[in-house]
């Protein structure tokens, strides 16, 4: 089941694509249109959004403290990128034709009336001429535009018939449909009847980037050969090669945290060992670059029950993806820290400053071992299990506490990263080149970026320092 809103970007790359999937796979596909302002709407009523302009900026307003007013201008890295270096991204590596429409104009609700209303049978080739119509043609949504897509129906459709009561209410029906059966957003995939490949009979999948997953589980290909057919990896041998006889700096900043700091953190550790790459680890306050946004994940959740419970679901399919340990099930659903964790975890920070070498047994202790780290004490016992007595893991840990230093130095790595225009946590960086990549789950795979740009892909010449936050 493909859930989409033609107003998504990503939905549009997911159109592209799943028709091949299901081939590969032997799967059949059910395109299901639903209205992510009314999906919103359910969960929030009182939620609004003012869309963009074409100079201006975007606001959203929301009742809940995670949807707090907030200003993005489009002159921001966050635009820089989602405007410029992800439109190249997506045409070299996805091969997907694209011409962003971000002008605002008119609301989508009249295509996915439209698209709510069509037959069944249609319902395919319906979406993929509206998607085609708003993110190739870059056409307004208007019910002119829409007319000859209508027209094209078997059997043919009055665009004014859109108006009508039915017509509405079909489209409320079917968002709310969607709700029932546990979207996240848009796009989302719910796999049905996997069987023995599975221990559930239905699978969600939330965005295009889980897309390598949902094949993945479906268990027709290996990891490789999916990579190779999602284009994740660009770099030819010959370029890989001569590219390794320079060695080049990653920029890499994370949070212990963070379950997303520790997967990419075994990834990048990986090419490190390859040979051709130096890390510097530089830690960050994934809280603070979260409030300085007015995020808060914590409420979000509460908001939205289904995305709560996906992304505890989803992290067991990055730990086999990226082939790390299995994650301890506590960190699952973390629930908001308290003062006093929130000290012991900036302690832990500020060991990763003053001794960077306590960088990996902090993350093994967290996401490997199972530690509990709600106390100094704790702190120290993995210090000293790093190879100090325990009278000098506890004078480490309450030097680290107390270091003005390495205090003043976390808060200046978190307002360089919140002026890129990063949300969380981790980022990576490509030591003088345009390439800041934010890879949480927002941006799974954009590792392989990061790995390209290492074996020689660039963005074509004129492109603007951008970072991957999407």
């Amino acid at each position: 089941h493909f859930y989409y809103d033609i107003s998504s970007f990503n939905a549009y790359r997911g159109a592209m694509k799943v028709d091949d999937l299901a081939r590969r796979t032997n799967a059949e596909v059910k395109y299901t249109p639903f209205l992510i302002g009314g999906f919103f709407k359910a969960l929030v009523p009182d939620i609004t959004v003012n869309v963009p302009t074409p100079k201006g900026s975007f606001t959203l307003y929301g009742p809940v403290a995670w949807m707090r007013s907030l200003t993005v201008s489009w002159d921001s890295p966050v635009w820089d990128f989602n405007d410029k270096f992800q439109a190249v991204n997506v045409k070299e590596r996805e091969m997907i034709p694209l011409e962003r429409n971000l002008a605002g104009g008119a609301p989508a609700v009249h295509a996915m009336r439209l698209c709510a209303a069509a037959p069944d049978a249609q319902k395919r080739d319906i979406c993929h001429a509206v998607l085609e119509a708003y993110h190739v043609k870059s056409l307004d949504m208007t019910p002119v535009n829409l007319a000859p897509i209508a027209a094209s129906l078997e059997p043919s459709l009055d665009i004014a018939c859109l108006q009508t009561k039915e017509a509405k209410q079909g489209l409320v029906n079917a968002t709310k449909q969607a709700l029932h059966a546990g979207v996240v957003g848009a796009p989302t995939f719910i796999v049905q009847g996997l069987g023995a490949n599975s221990s559930a009979p239905q699978q969600t999948f939330f965005g295009v980037d889980r897309m390598p997953l949902m094949e993945l589980l479906l268990g027709k290909a290996s990891k490789a050969e999916i990579e190779r057919e999602y284009r994740l990896r660009l770099v030819t041998e010959s370029v890989e090669s001569e590219n390794k006889r320079q060695r080049q700096r990653v920029v890499y900043y994370h949070d212990i945290c963070s379950p997303w700091s520790y997967f990419i953190l075994t990834q990048l550790q990986a090419l490190k060992e390859a040979g051709n790459t130096d890390i510097h680890l530089v830690p960050v306050n994934m809280a603070a670059i979260q409030e300085a946004h007015g995020i808060n994940p914590g409420a979000e959740k509460a908001a939205i029950p289904n995305k709560k419970l996906y992304l505890r679901q989803e992290l067991d399919l990055w730990v086999e993806w990226f082939g790390v340990p299995q994650l301890p099930k506590r960190h699952a659903d973390v629930a908001p820290l308290d003062r006093p964790v929130q000290r012991v975890l900036r302690a832990a920070l500020h060991l990763c400053i003053v001794r960077p070498e306590l960088t990996y047994p902090l993350y093994a202790a967290m996401w490997i071992n199972n530690a509990d780290l709600s106390s100094l004490d704790d702190l120290a016992r993995v210090v000293a299990a790093a190879g100090h007595s325990e009278e000098e893991a506890r004078q480490i840990v309450e030097q680290a506490l107390h270091d003005t230093k390495a205090s003043d130095q976390l808060d200046k790595n978190t307002r360089k990263v919140i002026e890129l225009g990063a949300t969380t946590t981790p980022i990576v960086e490509v030591e003088g080149s345009e390439c800041i990549v934010q890879c949480d789950h927002s941006n799974p795979l954009g590792v392989y970026v990061v790995e390209d740009y290492l074996c020689g892909w660039r963005l074509p010449p004129g492109t603007k320092r951008a970072g991957i936050f999407g």
